[in-house]
């Protein structure tokens, strides 16, 4: 934190956001790596944001976060009376996971992944799901940042974990099934040192098949964390866990990255996919992913296929798998099961 006091003139906090931002981004060689820092920068203003240290704090910190999620390079962003909901929101959020019944305030959804080839069902990806009577709906997208803030994913994610290998085990029993789960796994999951042995641990407790169980790793997360991230990787991919790339090609990373991971698939992003439609331009770069990703061995699935036309150009691709609310939105455990085994 940087602070600014005692200014006498007119003081731009863009433009010292920007030298800050000059002085940092550069690349680092550490152990023959070369490391590219990038940098987010947030700024609150006394006494125009808030007359109250901790809340200035706050909104500065709130503003970074801001500018990290809405860029996927270096940026500013600075605190304003609109940002003042969401800022109100995240404390009510805190609060109340500070106080929060994993059993009876969360529930895990199931959404298919479908075989392009066969049109059969298989996989299926797990979604945690939160709805609260004051603070209405919190999304994934919203609700993991912020536990991870707290110190808290450790416990989430193994929540999370233990009920997804509960019910592909449960599934794949009764029904003589072979699905796999593909559950999100967070960096500071992945960090901790004994992530790989307390998985194959809960693997052995469930009864599931390692080969059943996906890990999709957000692509921002394999290039930021490298190396701190990759023994674990490993050495769950000699248990024949496999991991999946979530979100590829919304701009983090390229394939030469990707030769410094052994990864299993890739997820080409909704925001590509949803452009297939409309744009000749999408449907190359998608080709060109879909064609890459096998040259190098990997499957592809693509997220957020919601229209039959999309269908349409995406299976003379050659993708692998599909997931998107035309086959099927997430549903609780009994409606996924009505839905998909029971018929």
């Amino acid at each position: 934190m940087i602070s600014c006091v005692d200014i006498k003139q007119r003081f731009d906090e863009a433009q010292f956001a920007n030298l800050l931002i000059n002085l940092l981004d550069r690349s680092y060689e550490v152990d023959d790596d070369l490391i590219h820092v990038t940098t987010s920068i947030g700024s609150a203003s006394y006494p125009d944001d808030t007359t109250n240290i901790e809340r200035l704090m706050s909104c500065a910190e709130f503003a970074r976060g801001s500018a990290k999620h809405s860029s996927n390079t270096c940026t500013y962003s600075a605190y304003s009376e609109d940002d003042m909901p969401k800022l109100q929101r995240k404390f009510m959020i805190e609060k109340k996971l500070q106080e929060v019944d994993y059993d009876r305030d969360f529930r895990m959804c199931y959404q298919p992944q479908i075989s392009v080839e066969t049109g059969e069902l298989v996989g299926l990806e797990a979604l945690i799901r939160w709805t609260d009577s004051d603070i209405g709906t919190v999304e994934p997208e919203e609700l993991i940042p912020i536990a991870e803030e707290m110190g808290i994913m450790s416990n989430l994610g193994e929540w999370v974990l233990t009920e997804s290998l509960f019910q592909i085990s449960k599934w794949n029993e009764n029904y003589g099934k072979d699905l796999s789960i593909g559950v999100n796994i967070s960096a500071s999951q992945l960090e901790e040192e004994n992530f790989a042995e307390q998985v194959m641990d809960m693997i052995a407790n469930t009864g599931v098949k390692s080969e059943w169980v996906d890990f999709e790793v957000n692509e921002a997360v394999a290039i930021e964390y490298g190396r701190r991230i990759r023994n674990s990787i490993n050495r769950l991919r000699k248990e024949n866990v496999t991991f999946s790339v979530d979100d590829f090609g919304s701009g983090y990373t390229s394939f030469s990255r990707m030769i410094d991971f052994h990864f299993d698939c890739i997820k080409i992003s909704e925001e590509l996919i949803h452009r297939l439609a409309s744009s000749s331009d999408a449907q190359v770069v998608v080709k060109s992913i879909i064609d890459m990703a096998h040259g190098m061995n990997l499957k592809v699935t693509a997220e957020g296929v919601e229209q039959q036309e999309v269908m349409n150009i995406i299976r003379p691709m050659g993708c692998d798998v599909v997931q998107g609310f035309l086959f099927g939105g997430a549903l609780p455990a009994d409606e996924f099961e009505a839905t998909w085994l029971q018929k």
